[in-house]
């Protein structure tokens, strides 16, 4: 975090295979501002970007999970956050299982009580919206270094 809350500023990225540009639109919403940013061949790259004195690396990575699930039709998230994807695939299976979120003891208070509760909300809803078997997420190893490919810790298609 800056010395300065309010100089905060955190920025994500999504890409899509095989979307049109003329499904991305500017979207100014309480998360940050999305923007279309670049399309060649049917990819579509989306970058996104949070201000205020909640911005943070984790709270980019629950808004891009977010902007991405909003893509129409069925989504496939990869992330290398796996505290992201634990908690994804939590609200999943709570939906999933027909049970309301907060009966899952991670999720045992309502989200304004969670840290970037807001944005997990509008998870939430998104997946009740869109259905939970529209969703999935892969956890995959970020910053891969040669040593990870030999170990197999990563592949070179995740």
């Amino acid at each position: 975090m800056p010395g300065r809350p309010q100089w905060s500023l955190a920025a994500f990225g999504i890409w899509h295979p095989d979307r049109e540009t003329g499904e991305a639109q500017a979207l100014e919403t309480s998360i940050g501002i999305i923007v279309a940013n670049e399309h060649t061949s049917n990819k579509l790259a989306i970058a996104g970007v949070l201000s205020g004195t909640r911005s943070s690396s984790t709270r980019a990575e629950i808004a891009a999970g977010l902007a991405a699930m909003l893509a129409p039709g069925p989504v496939h998230i990869g992330t290398d956050s796996k505290a992201f994807a634990s908690k994804l695939l939590t609200l999943l299976k709570c939906h999933a299982n027909g049970a309301h979120a907060q009966h899952d003891k991670q999720f045992q208070k309502p989200f304004s009580l969670h840290k970037d509760g807001d944005i997990w909300q509008g998870i939430d809803r998104t997946i009740a919206s869109k259905g939970h078997h529209a969703i999935n997420i892969s956890w995959f190893k970020g910053h891969a270094k040669l040593e990870h490919l030999l170990n197999g810790t990563a592949t070179t298609s995740s």
